[in-house]
């Protein structure tokens, strides 16, 4: 498909040429061929410029009543089809970013738009919409979904808009890859962990090995296996990825996703091993990690939290308490800076109860007792992955928590009974 459109943009910019020097006859026999090649590939502002030149030529030029109005009927449905894709991708945007020109709008504004821009985005969807409106048409209802974790009709709203792209007669593999994604991320979101592997795996074939996507499609798969508390599994995708190439030779955007995903798995074998930890800080150091990850430091509206709660990881399995204590102010005053809009809600309730383990001098009874309302507050609100959520969870707040339990009470018991 993208070597159709970069063919389809370089003839119709031969096809103009010719028009424009007076070669006509031969522009307009190539406009014809190149027609029916952007039809077949749903190239529609393509198909509605060269219809324009045709029904110029056989209405004004070469009078021919029949042909003009073929291309007039193409170009009423490349026209509609125009529009409604053009419709589809404002709709994503106005959802996406919440603005609508220069304006921004309230989630409540939008709800009340939404419903008379579904009603007109419906009127077009089917079987016979084109690829680039399904991508836009699915995106935009997956975003509004996504507030109330619709997750259900994500799924069966990809599934049905998949199957349609599958039935045309070429593939649009960036497209498919798109709408799987989407309900991949609804799988997750639903708990369905197994389906969401699933689909990773499937979706990992339209990519090419080493690729953008690939390396993205690999990281969610170690991500949801570490969801499901299998960590073997999550830490030999790691080296199946790497294991003829290094982290480091990554662009800085995926080598940072995957050096954060990197420290984490460290962590987990540092848990699994507690004795192997003093041998394992030779193999990870931590402020060689930090200045690895600049992007992900800067951020302020959630990444940086994965940065902050991993340093506090490798402290309580180090049992270093004093450079815990000595993140303290630093911390409070980040959740109360950068934590307080809805979508980091799970991130503020983990900060606090990690400012608290410090707080009430890492005893495991006293920070269970002072944390139990937060830990209540955490579990009311669901991990989701969206572009919405600011909120990346490695490993599951919920599960973060118990380890850092098991550590505390590990490291009361090495003080105090051996």
């Amino acid at each position: 498909y993208p070597q159709a459109v970069i063919n389809s943009h370089q003839q119709y910019a031969q096809i103009k040429l010719l028009l424009a020097k007076s070669a006509r006859k031969t522009g307009i026999w190539l406009a014809e061929g190149l027609l029916e090649y952007t039809q077949k590939y749903e190239l529609t502002e393509l198909t509605y410029l060269l219809t324009t030149d045709l029904k110029y030529h056989f209405g004004t030029l070469e009078i021919n009543k029949a042909r003009y109005r073929k291309y007039d009927d193409i170009q009423k449905v490349s026209f509609e089809k125009l529009q409604a894709e053009n419709n589809a991708m404002d709709a994503y945007h106005l959802v996406f970013h919440k603005d609508y020109g220069r304006s921004k709008i309230s989630e409540s504004e939008l709800r009340s738009r939404w419903v008379e821009i579904s009603k007109e985005l419906d009127a077009h969807y089917g079987p016979e919409a084109s690829s680039k409106f399904l991508y836009y048409y699915c995106n935009a209802h997956a975003e509004y979904y996504f507030l109330d974790n619709r997750n259900e009709e994500i799924i069966s709203m990809t599934s049905q808009s998949i199957g349609y792209l599958l039935e045309k007669n070429y593939t649009h593999k960036p497209i498919v890859f798109s709408l799987n994604r989407l309900k991949m991320i609804a799988f997750f979101n639903a708990k369905m962990l197994d389906s969401a592997i699933g689909i990773a795996n499937d979706i990992e074939e339209l990519t090419k090995v080493n690729q953008h996507n690939w390396f993205v499609i690999r990281y969610f798969k170690a991500l949801f296996y570490i969801h499901k508390r299998e960590y073997v599994a999550a830490q030999k995708i790691k080296e199946s990825t790497f294991n003829d190439r290094e982290i480091d030779d990554l662009k800085s955007g995926l080598f940072e996703i995957w050096r954060t995903l990197e420290a984490y798995l460290e962590f987990l074998s540092a848990l699994r091993d507690p004795e192997g930890v003093k041998d394992r800080k030779n193999n990870f150091r931590l402020n060689k990690f930090l200045n690895q990850v600049p992007l992900y430091q800067k951020d302020k509206t959630g990444r940086n939290v994965t940065i902050l709660l991993v340093q506090l990881l490798f402290f309580l399995a180090r049992h270093n308490y004093g450079r815990y204590i000595d993140r303290m102010d630093a911390l409070t005053q980040y959740r109360q800076r950068y934590l307080k809009e809805n979508n980091t809600f799970r991130s503020n309730c983990i900060i606090r109860m990690m400012v608290k383990v410090g707080k009430y001098g890492f005893h495991p009874k006293r920070v269970k007792s002072y944390t139990s309302k937060d830990l209540w507050k955490l579990k009311s609100r669901q991990a989701e992955l969206s572009s919405r959520s600011s909120e990346v969870e490695i490993i599951p707040y919920e599960d973060m928590w118990e380890m850092v339990m098991e550590m505390l009470e590990r490291n009361y018991e090495k003080t105090y009974y051996e």
